[in-house]
């Protein structure tokens, strides 16, 4: 790295985490994911004289199903590949695994599985890295509503990931998530993401845990930027998987309460505010003409479902996990 804080790195890595294809028990989707990664390498490799390798990393045996598939890709093209298996069965447990491969001077990009890559993806994440100061680099990340159902659509406006059609909304929950990041390498040494033993719900820990570990990097006052770099995410089929998720939710706020000895009732207002701030958005996107009225009104009785889910979660986790480190 020179004195502005540009960063001159020694080679590409792509963190391809395969667990998530579990989570929506399809291999073709994990095939299509894939496909979409490796093509962005491709074209990576094309203007870039940086080696690059795509690690397939997992904790269970997916990438055992899916191998022959894999060495396949890797006959037709020049990107290497590299197998690794991690046994710490946490989402961010298996993401730490790449620091065991990384120099200090290389870029690290982490794609999910279940999560499909636009062709200028790895190009775009590590310009917006390589050309500023920032430690780490979140892309944008959409709901995939490419061949959705008109519930499905509906659906999408109770979510975490906002349908393309509408774009990012202030205030609509974030879009920093792990599913398409890039980091420097040396900063995910440092700073490793945490990795806890909070709660039996998958989902509810991995969120505590990408929070905290933007907290630390935040307070060690290392830049995190965003860049209009697209991915486009599996969207749940069903209303139960939609309120389970936002159950999940409320698990996740009762748990990090508990961790970082917030306040209880802060907590509880900010499980309702949710809901509260998306029904002021969506309405507010109806009348800009953004979110028909009949998809509005859908989306609204779905928001009712939400808001009970949510408090559900966040009253049953009271007092019913304890909380271990494994760091």
């Amino acid at each position: 790295m020179n004195d502005s804080g540009i960063l001159k790195f020694s080679q590409l890595l792509v963190a391809f985490e395969l667990d998530n294809a579990n989570s929506v028990s399809n291999s073709e989707i994990a095939k299509q994911s894939f496909e979409s990664v490796m093509q962005s390498a491709i074209e990576f490799k094309q203007f870039n004289a940086i080696p690059v390798t795509i690690f397939i990393i997992t904790s269970d045996t997916p990438a055992e199903l899916l191998r022959d598939f894999f060495e396949e890709k890797e006959r037709i093209t020049d990107v290497n590949f590299q197998y690794s298996v991690n046994d710490s069965h946490s989402y961010f447990g298996t993401k730490n695994v790449m620091t065991a491969f990384a120099g200090n001077n290389d870029v690290i990009v982490f794609c999910d599985s279940d999560c499909v890559y636009e062709k200028h993806h790895l190009q775009n994440m590590v310009k917006a890295l390589t050309n500023s100061s920032a430690s780490v680099v979140y892309g944008m990340t959409y709901a995939n509503l490419f061949n959705a159902t008109s519930f499905q659509s509906i659906a999408a406006l109770c979510w975490q990931f906002p349908p393309e059609s509408i774009g990012y909304v202030t205030g609509w929950g974030g879009n920093r998530w792990a599913n398409n990041l890039a980091v420097r390498s040396l900063v995910l040494k440092s700073n490793p993401f945490p990795d806890l033993q909070i709660s039996r719900l998958r989902n509810a820990q991995l969120k505590i845990e990408r929070v905290l570990w933007e907290e630390t990097l935040i307070e060690s006052g290392l830049e995190i930027t965003e860049v209009d770099s697209k991915c486009w995410h599996l969207i749940f089929d069903s209303s139960m998987s939609l309120l389970q998720r936002h159950f999940i939710h409320g698990v996740a706020r009762s748990t990090r309460a508990k961790l970082k000895s917030d306040s209880f009732q802060m907590q509880l207002l900010g499980t309702f505010g949710f809901v509260f701030k998306r029904a002021l958005l969506l309405i507010q996107l109806c009348l800009r003409g953004r979110v028909s009225i009949q998809n509005c009104f859908g989306a609204l009785g779905i928001l009712f479902g939400v808001g009970i889910f949510r408090l559900g979660g966040f009253i049953i986790t009271r007092g019913r996990f304890g909380i271990t480190s494994r760091q």
